[in-house]
Protein backbone atom coordinates (compact mmCIF):
# COMPACT_ATOMS: atom_id res chain seq x y z
CA UNK A 1 0.00 0.00 0.00
CA UNK A 2 1.17 3.32 -0.97
CA UNK A 3 2.03 6.16 2.38
CA UNK A 4 1.04 9.71 1.92
CA UNK A 5 2.68 11.72 3.56
CA UNK A 6 2.86 15.93 3.66
CA UNK A 7 6.28 16.69 2.23
CA UNK A 8 7.09 20.96 2.47
CA UNK A 9 8.30 21.98 -1.16
CA UNK A 10 10.58 24.75 0.58
CA UNK A 11 10.85 27.46 -1.70
CA UNK A 12 13.76 29.64 0.31
CA UNK A 13 13.91 33.52 -0.94
CA UNK A 14 14.86 35.30 2.06
CA UNK A 15 18.68 33.87 1.67
CA UNK A 16 20.61 37.81 0.68
CA UNK A 17 23.77 35.67 -0.52
CA UNK A 18 21.26 34.10 -3.59
CA UNK A 19 21.76 37.52 -5.12
CA UNK A 20 24.94 39.87 -4.90
CA UNK A 21 23.73 42.47 -7.12
CA UNK A 22 21.11 43.11 -4.28
CA UNK A 23 23.08 43.76 -1.67
CA UNK A 24 24.48 46.94 -0.35
CA UNK A 25 27.68 47.23 0.00
CA UNK A 26 30.45 50.09 -0.60
CA UNK A 27 31.08 51.41 -3.88
CA UNK A 28 28.39 49.38 -5.23
CA UNK A 29 27.80 49.52 -8.99
CA UNK A 30 24.43 51.76 -10.31
CA UNK A 31 21.89 49.27 -12.07
CA UNK A 32 20.88 52.17 -14.31
CA UNK A 33 21.07 55.58 -15.82
CA UNK A 34 19.91 58.54 -17.50
CA UNK A 35 21.61 61.35 -19.18
CA UNK A 36 24.29 59.38 -20.93
CA UNK A 37 24.19 56.49 -23.31
CA UNK A 38 26.94 54.63 -20.94
CA UNK A 39 28.35 54.72 -17.79
CA UNK A 40 32.27 56.26 -18.99
CA UNK A 41 30.83 59.64 -20.95
CA UNK A 42 30.03 62.82 -18.85
CA UNK A 43 29.30 65.28 -21.66
CA UNK A 44 26.49 67.86 -20.72
CA UNK A 45 24.11 68.26 -23.65
CA UNK A 46 20.66 70.15 -24.71
CA UNK A 47 18.43 67.63 -26.34
CA UNK A 48 15.51 65.34 -24.62
CA UNK A 49 18.44 62.83 -23.37
CA UNK A 50 21.14 64.97 -22.31
CA UNK A 51 21.89 67.35 -18.48
CA UNK A 52 23.62 70.12 -17.88
CA UNK A 53 23.89 69.91 -14.25
CA UNK A 54 20.63 67.67 -12.97
CA UNK A 55 20.39 68.61 -9.81
CA UNK A 56 17.45 66.91 -8.02
CA UNK A 57 14.70 64.10 -8.67
CA UNK A 58 11.54 63.44 -8.27
CA UNK A 59 8.51 60.46 -8.86
CA UNK A 60 4.89 61.11 -9.30
CA UNK A 61 3.50 58.64 -7.00
CA UNK A 62 0.30 58.66 -8.96
CA UNK A 63 1.71 58.12 -12.16
CA UNK A 64 5.10 56.92 -11.62
CA UNK A 65 6.86 59.41 -14.14
CA UNK A 66 10.18 60.78 -13.54
CA UNK A 67 11.12 64.32 -13.17
CA UNK A 68 14.42 65.63 -13.50
CA UNK A 69 15.45 69.39 -12.33
CA UNK A 70 17.67 70.37 -15.35
CA UNK A 71 19.72 73.34 -13.44
CA UNK A 72 21.54 75.09 -16.26
CA UNK A 73 19.44 74.57 -19.04
CA UNK A 74 16.94 76.23 -16.58
CA UNK A 75 14.45 73.06 -17.02
CA UNK A 76 12.57 70.21 -15.92
CA UNK A 77 12.24 67.20 -17.83
CA UNK A 78 9.98 64.95 -17.17
CA UNK A 79 10.18 60.67 -18.11
CA UNK A 80 7.49 58.36 -19.11
CA UNK A 81 8.02 56.14 -15.96
CA UNK A 82 10.26 54.97 -13.41
CA UNK A 83 11.76 52.58 -15.11
CA UNK A 84 13.17 55.24 -17.25
CA UNK A 85 16.44 54.79 -16.21
CA UNK A 86 16.85 52.45 -19.23
CA UNK A 87 20.74 53.66 -20.80
CA UNK A 88 20.00 56.96 -23.21
CA UNK A 89 16.01 56.91 -22.38
CA UNK A 90 14.57 60.17 -23.74
CA UNK A 91 12.35 62.63 -21.99
CA UNK A 92 8.57 63.03 -23.18
CA UNK A 93 7.92 66.61 -21.90
CA UNK A 94 10.31 69.52 -20.23
CA UNK A 95 8.47 72.69 -18.16
CA UNK A 96 10.29 76.13 -18.32
CA UNK A 97 10.82 75.63 -22.15
CA UNK A 98 8.98 75.17 -25.20
CA UNK A 99 11.02 72.59 -26.49
CA UNK A 100 14.41 70.48 -25.75
CA UNK A 101 16.39 72.69 -27.18
CA UNK A 102 15.84 75.84 -25.61
CA UNK A 103 17.76 76.86 -22.30
CA UNK A 104 17.29 80.64 -21.73
CA UNK A 105 16.65 81.79 -17.93
CA UNK A 106 13.43 84.00 -17.66
CA UNK A 107 10.88 85.70 -15.44
CA UNK A 108 7.64 84.65 -15.88
CA UNK A 109 4.85 82.15 -15.27
CA UNK A 110 6.34 79.15 -17.70
CA UNK A 111 9.94 80.23 -17.24
CA UNK A 112 12.97 79.00 -14.65
CA UNK A 113 16.15 81.10 -14.14
CA UNK A 114 18.04 78.00 -12.01
CA UNK A 115 15.62 75.47 -10.80
CA UNK A 116 17.14 73.14 -8.46
CA UNK A 117 14.66 71.33 -6.08
CA UNK A 118 11.34 69.82 -7.46
CA UNK A 119 9.39 67.87 -5.40
CA UNK A 120 5.78 65.86 -6.48
CA UNK A 121 3.61 65.79 -3.97
CA UNK A 122 0.33 62.75 -3.46
CA UNK A 123 -2.70 64.87 -5.63
CA UNK A 124 0.59 64.98 -8.38
CA UNK A 125 1.24 68.53 -8.02
CA UNK A 126 4.63 69.58 -9.00
CA UNK A 127 6.86 71.72 -6.48
CA UNK A 128 9.69 73.66 -7.82
CA UNK A 129 12.35 76.06 -6.37
CA UNK A 130 13.29 78.90 -8.45
CA UNK A 131 16.84 79.96 -7.49
CA UNK A 132 17.27 82.92 -9.09
CA UNK A 133 14.21 84.05 -9.90
CA UNK A 134 13.62 83.77 -5.67
CA UNK A 135 10.55 81.85 -5.66
CA UNK A 136 8.63 78.20 -5.50
CA UNK A 137 6.03 77.55 -8.27
CA UNK A 138 3.50 75.19 -7.97
CA UNK A 139 2.60 72.96 -11.10
CA UNK A 140 -1.18 71.12 -10.80
CA UNK A 141 -1.32 67.75 -12.56
CA UNK A 142 2.25 67.96 -13.81
CA UNK A 143 2.64 64.26 -15.37
CA UNK A 144 -0.28 65.57 -17.88
CA UNK A 145 1.34 68.96 -19.00
CA UNK A 146 2.33 69.91 -22.14
CA UNK A 147 5.86 72.09 -23.29
CA UNK A 148 6.15 75.16 -21.60
CA UNK A 149 3.38 74.66 -19.20
CA UNK A 150 2.23 77.86 -17.09
CA UNK A 151 2.65 77.25 -13.18
CA UNK A 152 -0.40 77.30 -11.65
CA UNK A 153 0.55 79.65 -8.40
CA UNK A 154 3.55 81.19 -6.82
CA UNK A 155 5.23 81.52 -3.38
CA UNK A 156 8.23 83.88 -2.40
CA UNK A 157 7.13 86.72 -4.60
CA UNK A 158 3.57 88.43 -5.49
CA UNK A 159 3.09 87.40 -8.82
CA UNK A 160 5.18 85.53 -11.49
CA UNK A 161 7.04 89.00 -12.87
CA UNK A 162 8.83 89.89 -9.85
CA UNK A 163 11.51 88.17 -8.17
CA UNK A 164 13.35 90.65 -5.61
CA UNK A 165 14.76 89.79 -1.88
CA UNK A 166 13.44 90.81 1.64
CA UNK A 167 13.85 89.64 5.27
CA UNK A 168 9.82 89.16 5.83
CA UNK A 169 7.48 86.23 5.89
CA UNK A 170 6.39 86.56 2.38
CA UNK A 171 10.09 87.07 0.16
CA UNK A 172 12.64 84.80 -0.70
CA UNK A 173 16.63 84.44 -1.13
CA UNK A 174 17.90 81.49 -3.12
CA UNK A 175 15.33 79.07 -2.44
CA UNK A 176 17.24 75.27 -2.87
CA UNK A 177 15.33 72.49 -2.17
CA UNK A 178 11.32 72.09 -1.00
CA UNK A 179 9.58 69.13 0.40
CA UNK A 180 5.71 68.81 1.20
CA UNK A 181 4.66 66.56 4.02
CA UNK A 182 1.83 64.11 4.52
CA UNK A 183 0.31 67.36 6.31
CA UNK A 184 0.05 69.42 3.45
CA UNK A 185 3.26 71.67 5.38
CA UNK A 186 5.07 72.93 2.26
CA UNK A 187 8.73 73.47 3.99
CA UNK A 188 11.53 75.35 1.79
CA UNK A 189 15.47 75.77 2.13
CA UNK A 190 16.57 79.53 1.89
CA UNK A 191 20.57 78.96 1.12
CA UNK A 192 21.09 83.00 0.69
CA UNK A 193 19.20 83.57 3.91
CA UNK A 194 20.03 80.65 6.31
CA UNK A 195 16.54 79.47 7.40
CA UNK A 196 14.32 77.47 6.18
CA UNK A 197 10.32 78.30 6.35
CA UNK A 198 7.18 76.07 6.54
CA UNK A 199 3.94 76.91 4.71
CA UNK A 200 0.92 75.30 6.41
CA UNK A 201 -1.82 73.75 3.84
CA UNK A 202 0.54 75.38 1.29
CA UNK A 203 -1.70 74.37 -1.83
CA UNK A 204 -4.41 76.45 -0.40
CA UNK A 205 -2.49 79.83 0.00
CA UNK A 206 -2.39 82.35 -2.59
CA UNK A 207 -0.18 83.73 -4.82
CA UNK A 208 2.34 85.67 -2.05
CA UNK A 209 1.69 83.83 1.08
CA UNK A 210 3.31 84.30 3.95
CA UNK A 211 5.10 81.30 5.90
CA UNK A 212 4.02 80.80 9.11
CA UNK A 213 7.07 79.12 10.93
CA UNK A 214 10.82 79.60 10.25
CA UNK A 215 13.82 78.05 11.44
CA UNK A 216 17.31 78.80 11.68
CA UNK A 217 16.20 82.61 12.45
CA UNK A 218 14.22 83.41 16.03
CA UNK A 219 11.66 85.48 13.26
CA UNK A 220 11.18 86.53 9.71
CA UNK A 221 13.41 89.26 9.82
CA UNK A 222 16.58 88.52 11.18
CA UNK A 223 18.25 86.09 8.09
CA UNK A 224 22.17 85.84 9.75
CA UNK A 225 23.73 82.86 9.72
CA UNK A 226 25.09 81.16 12.36
CA UNK A 227 26.27 77.46 14.16
CA UNK A 228 24.51 76.22 17.12
CA UNK A 229 21.27 73.85 17.71
CA UNK A 230 19.26 76.82 16.42
CA UNK A 231 21.09 78.44 13.73
CA UNK A 232 21.82 77.95 10.05
CA UNK A 233 24.64 78.39 7.32
CA UNK A 234 23.15 77.78 3.81
CA UNK A 235 20.86 75.18 4.46
CA UNK A 236 20.67 73.12 1.35
CA UNK A 237 18.03 70.90 1.30
CA UNK A 238 14.87 69.73 3.77
CA UNK A 239 13.24 66.22 3.94
CA UNK A 240 10.66 65.10 6.50
CA UNK A 241 10.30 61.52 7.20
CA UNK A 242 7.41 59.15 8.40
CA UNK A 243 7.71 59.58 11.54
CA UNK A 244 7.25 63.55 11.43
CA UNK A 245 10.76 64.37 11.80
CA UNK A 246 12.36 67.20 9.73
CA UNK A 247 16.26 66.58 8.58
CA UNK A 248 18.11 69.70 6.93
CA UNK A 249 21.42 69.98 5.24
CA UNK A 250 23.44 73.02 5.42
CA UNK A 251 26.51 73.20 3.28
CA UNK A 252 28.72 75.21 5.04
CA UNK A 253 28.30 73.78 8.06
CA UNK A 254 28.62 70.84 6.85
CA UNK A 255 26.07 68.94 8.95
CA UNK A 256 22.62 67.86 8.37
CA UNK A 257 20.69 68.58 11.43
CA UNK A 258 17.10 66.88 12.37
CA UNK A 259 13.47 68.57 14.20
CA UNK A 260 11.65 65.98 16.09
CA UNK A 261 7.63 66.21 15.82
CA UNK A 262 7.98 68.98 13.08
CA UNK A 263 4.41 69.92 13.11
CA UNK A 264 4.76 70.87 16.53
CA UNK A 265 7.62 73.38 16.16
CA UNK A 266 7.96 77.30 16.43
CA UNK A 267 9.85 79.84 15.11
CA UNK A 268 13.54 79.22 15.88
CA UNK A 269 13.09 76.14 18.10
CA UNK A 270 16.40 73.91 17.95
CA UNK A 271 17.63 71.01 16.45
CA UNK A 272 17.76 67.67 18.55
CA UNK A 273 20.34 66.08 16.44
CA UNK A 274 23.35 66.50 14.13
CA UNK A 275 25.07 63.88 12.05
CA UNK A 276 28.25 65.09 10.29
CA UNK A 277 30.00 66.74 12.91
CA UNK A 278 30.01 65.59 16.79
CA UNK A 279 28.22 68.53 17.66
CA UNK A 280 26.35 71.50 16.89
CA UNK A 281 29.67 73.93 17.28
CA UNK A 282 31.76 71.96 15.07
CA UNK A 283 31.98 72.61 11.22
CA UNK A 284 35.09 71.11 9.85
CA UNK A 285 35.92 68.51 7.07
CA UNK A 286 36.89 65.55 7.83
CA UNK A 287 36.97 62.83 5.43
CA UNK A 288 36.05 59.79 7.20
CA UNK A 289 32.38 57.71 8.26
CA UNK A 290 31.40 60.35 10.59
CA UNK A 291 32.88 63.44 8.72
CA UNK A 292 31.43 65.22 6.49
CA UNK A 293 31.82 67.94 3.17
CA UNK A 294 29.89 70.02 0.80
CA UNK A 295 26.63 68.23 2.10
CA UNK A 296 23.87 69.37 -0.05
CA UNK A 297 21.00 67.20 0.03
CA UNK A 298 19.09 64.78 2.38
CA UNK A 299 17.00 62.24 2.12
CA UNK A 300 15.27 59.12 3.36
CA UNK A 301 13.23 55.84 2.87
CA UNK A 302 10.30 54.42 4.92
CA UNK A 303 12.21 52.05 7.07
CA UNK A 304 14.29 55.28 8.80
CA UNK A 305 17.43 55.33 6.94
CA UNK A 306 19.18 58.73 5.92
CA UNK A 307 20.89 59.09 2.63
CA UNK A 308 23.57 62.41 2.62
CA UNK A 309 25.83 63.49 -0.83
CA UNK A 310 28.88 65.05 0.08
CA UNK A 311 29.64 66.73 -3.45
CA UNK A 312 33.38 67.67 -1.81
CA UNK A 313 33.96 64.38 -1.68
CA UNK A 314 32.17 62.84 -4.21
CA UNK A 315 30.14 59.90 -2.35
CA UNK A 316 26.81 59.64 -0.47
CA UNK A 317 27.16 58.22 2.80
CA UNK A 318 24.39 55.96 4.34
CA UNK A 319 22.80 56.06 7.86
CA UNK A 320 20.71 53.56 8.93
CA UNK A 321 17.67 53.88 11.60
CA UNK A 322 19.53 57.36 11.51
CA UNK A 323 17.31 59.19 14.01
CA UNK A 324 18.37 56.45 16.61
CA UNK A 325 22.00 57.76 16.02
CA UNK A 326 24.04 59.73 18.34
CA UNK A 327 25.32 62.80 17.43
CA UNK A 328 28.04 62.42 14.99
CA UNK A 329 27.44 59.05 14.29
CA UNK A 330 29.52 56.91 11.64
CA UNK A 331 27.84 56.23 8.58
CA UNK A 332 27.41 52.71 7.75
CA UNK A 333 27.74 52.54 4.26
CA UNK A 334 29.18 54.72 1.47
CA UNK A 335 28.28 55.37 -2.74
CA UNK A 336 30.58 56.54 -5.67
CA UNK A 337 33.97 55.24 -3.38
CA UNK A 338 35.05 51.74 -2.02
CA UNK A 339 35.64 53.40 1.43
CA UNK A 340 35.03 56.36 4.07
CA UNK A 341 38.91 57.79 3.44
CA UNK A 342 38.56 58.31 -0.48
CA UNK A 343 37.39 61.23 -2.12
CA UNK A 344 38.81 60.32 -5.68
CA UNK A 345 36.55 62.34 -8.51
CA UNK A 346 37.25 60.05 -11.57
CA UNK A 347 36.92 61.25 -15.11
CA UNK A 348 35.76 59.71 -17.32
CA UNK A 349 33.70 57.97 -14.57
CA UNK A 350 32.28 54.49 -13.80
CA UNK A 351 29.56 52.39 -12.64
CA UNK A 352 30.91 53.01 -9.36
CA UNK A 353 32.28 56.70 -9.33
CA UNK A 354 30.51 60.23 -8.30
CA UNK A 355 31.62 63.34 -9.48
CA UNK A 356 30.01 66.36 -7.59
CA UNK A 357 26.88 64.38 -6.81
CA UNK A 358 23.86 67.12 -5.30
CA UNK A 359 20.19 65.80 -5.40
CA UNK A 360 18.34 62.18 -4.36
CA UNK A 361 15.69 60.54 -4.17
CA UNK A 362 14.45 57.69 -2.56
CA UNK A 363 11.72 55.30 -4.61
CA UNK A 364 10.04 53.53 -1.23
CA UNK A 365 8.13 51.72 -4.07
CA UNK A 366 10.66 50.26 -5.40
CA UNK A 367 13.52 50.06 -3.59
CA UNK A 368 15.84 52.27 -5.38
CA UNK A 369 17.79 55.24 -4.25
CA UNK A 370 18.20 58.29 -7.33
CA UNK A 371 21.12 60.20 -7.49
CA UNK A 372 21.77 63.55 -9.35
CA UNK A 373 25.48 63.51 -10.79
CA UNK A 374 26.28 66.65 -11.47
CA UNK A 375 29.72 67.21 -12.87
CA UNK A 376 28.81 63.97 -14.58
CA UNK A 377 25.86 64.97 -15.97
CA UNK A 378 23.99 62.12 -15.39
CA UNK A 379 21.10 60.77 -12.36
CA UNK A 380 22.25 57.35 -11.60
CA UNK A 381 19.89 54.84 -10.15
CA UNK A 382 21.02 52.28 -7.52
CA UNK A 383 18.90 49.05 -5.96
CA UNK A 384 18.70 49.06 -2.44
CA UNK A 385 16.22 46.52 -1.45
CA UNK A 386 18.57 44.72 1.11
CA UNK A 387 18.69 47.45 3.51
CA UNK A 388 16.55 47.12 5.76
CA UNK A 389 16.73 46.91 9.88
CA UNK A 390 17.38 43.39 10.29
CA UNK A 391 19.52 40.83 8.31
CA UNK A 392 17.48 37.78 7.78
CA UNK A 393 20.10 35.20 7.47
CA UNK A 394 17.64 31.82 7.06
CA UNK A 395 13.98 31.27 6.80
CA UNK A 396 12.30 27.54 6.45
CA UNK A 397 9.40 25.21 7.39
CA UNK A 398 8.77 22.07 8.53
CA UNK A 399 5.87 18.86 9.49
CA UNK A 400 6.69 18.43 12.95
CA UNK A 401 3.78 16.32 14.38
CA UNK A 402 0.87 17.55 11.58
CA UNK A 403 1.83 21.19 12.82
CA UNK A 404 3.99 23.55 10.14
CA UNK A 405 7.23 24.72 12.43
CA UNK A 406 8.64 27.97 10.76
CA UNK A 407 12.22 28.94 11.86
CA UNK A 408 14.69 31.67 11.16
CA UNK A 409 17.51 33.29 11.95
CA UNK A 410 18.75 36.78 11.93
CA UNK A 411 22.43 37.80 11.64
CA UNK A 412 21.93 41.17 13.08
CA UNK A 413 19.07 43.48 14.35
CA UNK A 414 18.47 47.30 14.51
CA UNK A 415 15.26 48.41 16.50
CA UNK A 416 14.14 45.26 15.81
CA UNK A 417 10.14 45.46 17.88
CA UNK A 418 8.53 41.88 16.67
CA UNK A 419 7.57 40.07 13.96
CA UNK A 420 4.06 38.75 12.49
CA UNK A 421 4.10 35.57 11.01
CA UNK A 422 1.76 36.43 7.52
CA UNK A 423 0.07 32.89 5.74
CA UNK A 424 -1.99 32.68 2.85
CA UNK A 425 -3.72 29.77 1.91
CA UNK A 426 -4.18 28.99 -1.86
CA UNK A 427 -3.71 32.45 -3.38
CA UNK A 428 -6.92 33.71 -0.17
CA UNK A 429 -4.39 36.92 0.28
CA UNK A 430 -1.94 37.05 3.77
CA UNK A 431 -3.83 37.05 6.91
CA UNK A 432 -1.35 37.83 10.45
CA UNK A 433 -1.81 34.71 12.09
CA UNK A 434 1.28 35.13 15.24
CA UNK A 435 3.71 37.88 16.73
CA UNK A 436 7.02 37.08 18.23
CA UNK A 437 8.80 39.47 19.65
CA UNK A 438 12.59 40.72 18.11
CA UNK A 439 15.77 41.58 20.20
CA UNK A 440 16.16 45.53 19.55
CA UNK A 441 19.17 46.10 18.55
CA UNK A 442 22.15 43.42 18.63
CA UNK A 443 24.69 42.18 16.26
CA UNK A 444 25.00 38.63 17.45
CA UNK A 445 22.88 35.82 15.36
CA UNK A 446 19.04 35.12 16.91
CA UNK A 447 17.13 32.21 16.22
CA UNK A 448 13.07 32.17 16.20
CA UNK A 449 10.68 29.66 16.19
CA UNK A 450 6.57 29.63 15.59
CA UNK A 451 4.21 26.53 15.10
CA UNK A 452 0.89 27.09 12.82
CA UNK A 453 -1.38 24.05 14.32
CA UNK A 454 -3.33 24.27 11.47
CA UNK A 455 -2.27 22.23 8.51
CA UNK A 456 -3.94 23.42 5.19
CA UNK A 457 -4.26 21.49 2.14
CA UNK A 458 -3.11 22.80 -1.45
CA UNK A 459 -0.69 25.86 -1.62
CA UNK A 460 0.12 27.53 1.17
CA UNK A 461 2.99 30.85 1.88
CA UNK A 462 4.33 32.04 4.65
CA UNK A 463 5.93 35.34 5.09
CA UNK A 464 7.09 37.13 7.98
CA UNK A 465 6.40 41.35 8.64
CA UNK A 466 9.43 42.64 10.75
CA UNK A 467 8.36 45.78 12.66
CA UNK A 468 10.87 48.09 14.37
CA UNK A 469 10.17 50.35 17.10
CA UNK A 470 9.46 53.50 14.74
CA UNK A 471 6.51 51.19 13.20
CA UNK A 472 8.20 51.06 10.17
CA UNK A 473 8.00 47.22 8.26
CA UNK A 474 10.17 45.21 5.93
CA UNK A 475 8.79 41.87 4.41
CA UNK A 476 10.48 38.69 4.15
CA UNK A 477 10.61 36.69 1.31
CA UNK A 478 7.78 34.45 0.77
CA UNK A 479 8.11 30.04 1.30
CA UNK A 480 5.80 28.18 -0.43
CA UNK A 481 4.60 24.96 0.54
CA UNK A 482 2.50 22.48 -1.31
CA UNK A 483 0.58 19.38 -0.03
CA UNK A 484 1.55 16.66 -2.45
CA UNK A 485 2.80 13.37 -2.83
CA UNK A 486 6.34 12.69 -2.15
CA UNK A 487 8.88 14.32 -4.67
CA UNK A 488 11.18 11.46 -5.42
CA UNK A 489 12.43 12.35 -8.84
CA UNK A 490 14.01 15.23 -10.72
CA UNK A 491 11.06 18.19 -10.22
CA UNK A 492 10.82 21.83 -11.56
CA UNK A 493 9.02 24.06 -8.80
CA UNK A 494 8.41 26.73 -10.98
CA UNK A 495 9.46 30.43 -10.06
CA UNK A 496 8.60 32.93 -7.38
CA UNK A 497 7.21 35.73 -7.67
CA UNK A 498 5.72 36.03 -11.49
CA UNK A 499 5.33 38.23 -12.74
CA UNK A 500 8.46 39.74 -11.09
CA UNK A 501 10.53 42.77 -11.29
CA UNK A 502 13.60 42.59 -11.69
CA UNK A 503 14.03 39.40 -9.67
CA UNK A 504 12.69 35.69 -9.57
CA UNK A 505 13.75 32.46 -7.51
CA UNK A 506 13.86 29.61 -9.86
CA UNK A 507 13.78 26.53 -7.66
CA UNK A 508 14.06 22.96 -8.68
CA UNK A 509 14.38 19.52 -7.24
CA UNK A 510 16.96 16.62 -7.85
CA UNK A 511 17.13 13.74 -5.65
CA UNK A 512 20.99 13.18 -5.43
CA UNK A 513 23.98 15.30 -6.65
CA UNK A 514 23.97 15.80 -10.18
CA UNK A 515 24.75 17.92 -13.46
CA UNK A 516 21.83 20.56 -13.84
CA UNK A 517 21.59 23.58 -16.49
CA UNK A 518 19.28 26.57 -16.23
CA UNK A 519 19.10 28.79 -19.64
CA UNK A 520 16.49 31.63 -20.17
CA UNK A 521 14.95 32.56 -23.68
CA UNK A 522 13.30 34.90 -24.95
CA UNK A 523 9.36 35.31 -26.55
CA UNK A 524 10.62 34.00 -29.99
CA UNK A 525 13.24 31.16 -28.73
CA UNK A 526 16.33 33.76 -28.87
CA UNK A 527 19.17 32.54 -26.37
CA UNK A 528 19.09 35.51 -23.57
CA UNK A 529 21.37 34.23 -20.45
CA UNK A 530 22.76 30.93 -18.20
CA UNK A 531 21.93 31.28 -15.14
CA UNK A 532 23.45 27.88 -14.04
CA UNK A 533 25.65 25.44 -15.15
CA UNK A 534 27.07 23.07 -12.28
CA UNK A 535 26.30 20.39 -9.36
CA UNK A 536 23.11 20.59 -7.46
CA UNK A 537 22.74 19.93 -4.18
CA UNK A 538 20.54 16.66 -3.11
CA UNK A 539 16.72 18.41 -2.26
CA UNK A 540 15.47 21.76 -3.13
CA UNK A 541 17.73 24.06 -4.78
CA UNK A 542 17.14 27.92 -5.75
CA UNK A 543 18.72 29.94 -8.57
CA UNK A 544 17.98 33.44 -8.91
CA UNK A 545 17.96 35.28 -12.36
CA UNK A 546 18.11 39.45 -11.96
CA UNK A 547 16.40 40.47 -15.39
CA UNK A 548 18.13 43.73 -15.42
CA UNK A 549 21.37 42.06 -15.65
CA UNK A 550 22.83 44.09 -18.00
CA UNK A 551 25.09 41.52 -19.42
CA UNK A 552 21.82 39.32 -20.61
CA UNK A 553 21.18 39.97 -24.15
CA UNK A 554 17.48 40.96 -24.88
CA UNK A 555 15.96 41.34 -21.38
CA UNK A 556 13.37 43.71 -20.67
CA UNK A 557 9.56 43.51 -20.10
CA UNK A 558 7.87 40.91 -21.99
CA UNK A 559 7.36 36.77 -21.53
CA UNK A 560 10.44 34.84 -20.86
CA UNK A 561 11.25 30.65 -20.55
CA UNK A 562 13.72 28.58 -18.56
CA UNK A 563 14.99 25.38 -19.49
CA UNK A 564 16.14 23.25 -16.29
CA UNK A 565 18.22 20.41 -17.72
CA UNK A 566 19.39 16.99 -15.91
CA UNK A 567 21.05 14.80 -18.07
CA UNK A 568 19.07 13.92 -20.79
CA UNK A 569 15.46 15.09 -19.03
CA UNK A 570 14.32 18.87 -20.08
CA UNK A 571 11.70 20.90 -17.96
CA UNK A 572 10.41 24.01 -18.81
CA UNK A 573 8.64 26.85 -17.62
CA UNK A 574 6.79 30.60 -18.62
CA UNK A 575 7.34 33.10 -16.49
CA UNK A 576 6.68 37.10 -16.92
CA UNK A 577 9.11 40.32 -16.85
CA UNK A 578 7.14 43.75 -15.95
CA UNK A 579 9.48 46.42 -15.62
Amino acid sequence: MKTNTLPMLIVLLISLALNINAQVMNGMLADGLLGQTDYITATSGLTDAKFNGPSSIAIDPLTRKVFIADRANNRVLRFASANAYITGASAEAVLGQVDFTTSTSGLAQNKFNTPIGIFVDANGTLWASDFSNNRVLKFNNASTLANGANADAVLGQPDFVTNTTAATADKMSGPVAVFLDSGGRLWVALFNQHRVLRFDNAASKPNGAPADIVLGQADFTTVTSGLTSSKMNNPNSVFVDNQGRLWVSEFTNRRVIRFDNAAMITNGTAANGVLGQPNFTTNTAVLSAAGSNGTRFVWGDNSGNIYVPHESYNRVVVFLNAAAKADGADADFVLGQPDFTTSTALNPPTQASLRTPRGLYFDNDSSHLWVGDWANNRVLRYRMNSIVPVELASFTANVVNNRIVLKWETASEVNNRSFEVEKNVNESGFVTIGSVSGNGTTTGRINYTFTDNTLNSGVVKYRLKQIDFSGAYEYSGIIVLNNSEVVNDFALLGNYPNPFNPSTNISFYTPTEEHVSIDIYNSIGESVKSVFNGISKSGINTVVWNGTDHSAKHAGSGIYFYVVRMGSKMLTSKMVLQQ
